[in-house]
């Protein structure tokens, strides 16, 4: 099967809407993603935080194999921006519907790290996709502004089991990062002569 951590953040949410019944599935999947991050030496573009698509043969129910997707291609991830934001959200409402503090707290060096997946590409406001793919688009800053949200509520979350000023200047961190990027999806993105939002514009 193709691993796509992408869309499995999608199915993650949608499984955390019944979460009596599925947390404990979406907890595998998010420490199946934790165990999979790049450091900056194993990403392609140097980015540490970042995650790649992978191949995974099963057997019996069991994992027997993982393989970078595509590993003739030296970027097997379709963008870094989204990946990073789509989680921080299905970690943030995995927590508002269980409360699980400590689970954020045991995992709090490596969501910082994929937080800032997201500023890495940052350009006047925007996100850019990823390193060699340097478009703004318009779905992935929508992504990003809630992913934003989410890490600031989760560093605030942290915080107050914490108590430390650190963890509350990065909670403050993203809820800046969120504004200015919904101000510049308004500001960039927005076409006031046809009335519709780009979607995408390039940063080159």
């Amino acid at each position: 099967l193709t691993m796509n951590p992408y869309f499995a953040d999608f199915a993650a949410l949608a499984l955390l809407d019944n979460a009596a019944e599925y947390a404990d599935k979406v907890v595998k999947y998010m420490d199946w993603h934790f165990s999979h991050l790049n450091t900056a030496e194993e990403d392609f573009g140097g980015l540490d935080g970042t995650i790649y698509d992978y191949v995974i043969t099963m057997k019996d129910g069991k994992i027997e194999k993982e393989e970078i997707s595509d590993p003739e291609n030296a970027d097997p991830y379709d963008t870094t921006d989204s990946y990073a934001a789509t989680f921080l959200t299905v970690v943030y409402k995995y927590y508002s519907k269980t409360g699980d503090i400590d689970y954020l707290v045991n995992h709090f060096q490596d969501l910082l790290r994929i937080a800032n997946v997201m500023l890495a590409t940052e350009q006047n406001g925007l996100t850019y996709a990823k390193r060699n793919h340097r478009v703004k688009y318009l779905m992935d800053n929508c992504e990003v502004y809630e992913g934003a949200i989410a890490a600031s509520k989760i560093f605030e979350a942290i915080s107050r089991e914490s108590d430390t000023d650190l963890i509350s200047y990065f909670a403050e961190t993203y809820e800046n990062f969120a504004h200015r990027v919904k101000e510049n999806i308004e500001r960039q993105l927005w076409n006031y002569v046809g009335g519709y939002y780009r979607p995408g514009i390039a940063a080159y």
